[in-house]
């Protein structure tokens, strides 16, 4: 399922909600949602390649994963996977600590093990056709994958999600506030995945 946002925020999306939210909630599909800074990212990818003469703007050459390691963020790994594939594109696997205080020190370092760990989700044999970046980074959640997703002029976030477990909320790992940021944040589209 596509679905379109404005991005409100505030007071304005407190009141009114927003379809794409309720959609989120609800949709036993992967649901595509396409935020405000799409359009203007893709119109001006489409005056580059005009440009330089290249072929179909709508390519897809390089998909951010971001996952905390939890079982529906598995399981968009799993399709991030088979898209890259499926595009030939490039893959980033993208873990976000946001709790560093007493961690920096700690042996052994959390950026390793979750380096390791994102190796792990990496089926040996059935892989994309390019190596996945892995990376692990402190931050905060929502603008550490915007950042990422920016400086690798990704095409596509994949994201996991799963039902709260109340009022119907759509909720990331991440959290619904999280998730919302990204949407309106990102210059690509964003595909949140349920288990």
């Amino acid at each position: 399922m596509v679905a379109g946002t404005h991005g409100r925020t505030g007071l304005g999306r407190l009141i009114m909600g927003t379809v794409a939210e309720e959609i989120l909630c609800q949709a036993r599909c992967p649901v595509l949602t396409v935020g405000p800074n799409v359009v203007g990212a893709m119109v001006r990818n489409l005056a580059h390649r005009d440009r330089e003469g290249s072929t179909c703007p709508s390519e897809i050459h390089y998909i951010l994963n971001a996952t905390d390691f939890n079982h529906p963020s598995n399981e968009a790994i799993t399709l991030a996977i088979s898209l890259a594939r499926e595009f030939h594109a490039r893959l980033g696997l993208l873990h976000v600590i946001d709790d560093h205080g007493d961690h920096m020190n700690k042996n052994p370092d959390p950026t390793d093990l979750a380096l390791r760990k994102l190796q792990e989700l990496i089926p040996k044999d059935t892989g994309p056709q390019h190596d996945p970046e892995v990376l692990a980074q402190f931050g905060v959640p929502a603008d550490s994958m915007l950042q990422t997703a920016a400086e690798r002029e990704i095409d596509l976030i994949v994201l996991g999600a799963r039902p709260a477990s109340s009022h119907m909320k759509a909720a990331t790992h991440l959290g619904t506030g999280v998730l919302h940021r990204i949407i309106v944040g990102a210059s690509c589209p964003v595909l949140t995945v349920r288990p």
